[in-house]
């Protein structure tokens, strides 16, 4: 076998695994820190490369985009910045569970269980925010959760016999393929956190090899890591172990193994009580479910497996004039694969002198992820097919039911095409096309420059968190959303906002909420009219009396105080409604064109 001079390669042409550099039991911790010192820079660089210029602006901007060519993204850094603040501001101030809030979607409040709050990245945030700012608490966990994703990605691919420049460029494609950097474009926090698939792959390619307690419970506590992180990727990560055991069948027979993985087991499942009990009596007021066209629509297609990213300012015009421009979400729908990436899978499944255990289970994860990744049928280009795929059959398991994302198996699928390329890559003997491929993967999936979200905010959250009384703000525009719909006009900058004043605010934006719930946040006055679809000026005559007899006592009841009306909506109908039918005592103008209403409350 050719081998490229001076790479240390190791030889992957046999089934036997390798000795993996990162298993610390065989090496001095100097001696490991020091071997894999050149990888953890490596994936830093990447890290910065990827998401550049949040290192100019780590202090003060977060990565998100709340728009693309003229379409709304719904980008989630506010509602990630959010989930920061509240967790310590419930434990640290408040004393209270951070699973339930009435500073959201006031004065109902909403029970955050089924909320992607990310509980374990939450608790590092109380920590991280004991003495770095909000954002920076955010940018650092982003960056970490990429570094952890290639490293660990990398150890997997060594464990199965890598070299060592094969199992790098596995993991870079693994933490930095357009299906992850897709969600960095739009601020999902905990979807960035991948590392928990290949860490539960790693463990169990260990204990496979030699069965351990040890390693059954460092197994059983990686699921539950990734449970308190991901829901989906806890499921994904059950499918990889379930993968993995299929192609090491053979090696998995010993009582040995069998008692390693109960432990671990065992070890999930009581760690995971809390979570399973509290998530499912969140579904107490009824769980609103997808729609089915969801499947669809938040899927790849045939097409979409070789169209770059949106993100790719060279590549996705030149795409987008040859096969015509996508019509699905763009985050949730880049499935991209790469053609540098597809190239080096391929290479690897055709040498004969590779077909091991390692590709066999690279082109099993890649295969069974990838054909997850098209979504309930099967579309090819604009055309739906109408032929079922797993996934319909996946989403209508118990448990399940949320996954109403298929797009998003493309990153495990990734995890199985980095393994391949990896393998790939390690048949090249020249270094002239191994740096034009590794230039060409570059230009295949960096996004640069990534857009990036300001932490600051309007002066007149300043003013609000000035104010001692204890009152409920609303924002105009006036909108509520969950995964699943929309009412009014929601703004997830009002959950920015509220990280500075702290006082509860009647909008809100969380993943999940019930239908209970949803139908009690447009009932109350006023808030009925300023959900309508068309705005108050529907059934204005209707409304303006009702909201008039019963606005009033239902605000100073709620002790809802002050309305703050944005520049956009300035001079709108909803201005004028309000001022129409509520007692407003006080009003306060701001340079950048903001209003602060206050009501009378009598005192």
């Amino acid at each position: 076998m050719k081998r490229a001079r001076g790479d240390g390669e190791r030889k992957s042409g046999t089934s036997k695994i390798a000795v993996d550099e990162a298993d610390v039991s065989t090496a001095p911790r100097r001696h490991f820190l020091a071997r894999t010192a050149g990888a953890w820079l490596g994936y830093g660089v990447l890290a910065l490369l990827a998401t550049w210029p949040l290192l100019l602006h780590l202090g003060t901007s977060c990565p998100g985009a709340n728009e693309y060519k003229g379409n709304i993204l719904y980008a989630e850094t506010p509602a990630g910045l959010w989930n920061f603040w509240w967790f310590r501001t419930a434990i640290v101030d408040l004393h209270q569970s951070p699973f339930q809030t009435l500073h959201l979607f006031y004065p109902h409040g909403v029970n955050l269980w089924r909320n992607t709050s990310a509980p374990l990245l939450g608790v590092l945030g109380i920590v991280l925010q004991t003495i770095l700012s909000l954002p920076l608490t955010f940018n650092l966990i982003l960056l970490a959760n990429l570094i952890a994703s290639g490293l660990l990605a990398r150890a997997c691919a060594l464990r199965l016999g890598a070299s060592r420049s094969g199992a790098f460029l596995a993991g870079a494609v693994f933490a930095f393929s357009p299906a992850v950097l897709s969600h960095v474009y739009v601020g999902h926090l905990d979807l960035i956190s991948t590392a928990w698939m290949p860490a539960a792959l790693l463990l169990f390619l260990k204990l496979i090899d030699s069965p351990r307690l040890s390693r059954g419970v460092a197994l059983g506590l990686v699921l539950v890591g990734a449970l308190y992180t991901n829901q989906t990727y806890t499921v994904y990560a059950l499918e990889l172990l379930a993968l993995t055991a299929l192609v090491s069948w053979r090696r998995l027979r010993s009582s040995a193994h069998a008692v390693s993985l109960a432990v671990g087991a065992a070890v999930a499942l009581v760690c995971s009580v809390p979570f399973i009990v509290n998530w499912m009596a969140a579904e107490g007021g009824g769980a609103r479910l997808a729609n089915p066209k969801d499947l669809d629509l938040f899927s790849g297609n045939l097409v979409d497996f070789l169209r770059p990213s949106f993100m790719n300012r060279a590549l996705t015009p030149l795409f987008d004039a040859l096969m015509g421009p996508s019509r699905a979400v763009p985050q949730e729908a880049t499935v991209f694969i790469g053609f540098t990436v597809l190239g080096l899978s391929i290479l690897a499944l055709l040498r004969r002198a590779t077909a091991t255990r390692a590709v066999m289970l690279g082109g099993s994860i890649a295969l069974f992820f990838f054909l997850l990744a098209l979504g309930a049928h099967l579309k090819i280009g604009g055309l739906v097919t109408g032929i079922p795929l797993p996934t319909l059959l996946e989403t209508r398991l118990p448990f399940l039911r949320d996954l109403r994302v298929p797009g998003r198996h493309a990153i495990p699928a990734m995890l199985g095409f980095g393994l391949l390329a990896g393998f790939g890559w390690d048949r090249i003997g020249s270094r002239a096309l191994r740096f034009a491929l590794a230039a060409a993967l570059v230009i295949e999936f960096f996004p640069a420059p990534m857009p990036l979200m300001t932490a600051a905010v309007p002066d007149v959250y300043h003013r609000l968190a000035s104010d001692p009384r204890s009152f409920a703000v609303l924002e105009v525009p006036f909108g509520v959303r969950d995964g699943f719909g929309i009412m009014g006009k929601p703004d997830s900058r009002q959950l920015l906002g509220q990280t500075v004043h702290g006082h509860p605010i009647l909008a809100g934006s969380v993943s999940r909420t019930t239908k209970e719930l949803w139908q009690a946040l447009a009932e109350p006055p006023v808030l009925y009219t300023l959900l309508q679809p068309n705005g108050p000026i529907r059934d204005w005559e209707a409304n303006v009396a009702r909201d008039k007899r019963d606005g009033p006592a239902w605000f100073l009841k709620n002790q809802v105080l002050a309305i703050v009306i944005h520049p956009e909506a300035r001079n709108g109908p909803e201005e004028g409604y309000l001022q129409s039918v509520l007692p407003i005592g006080k009003r306060e103008s701001f340079p950048d064109g903001t209003l602060l209403l206050w009501l009378a409350d009598g005192k």
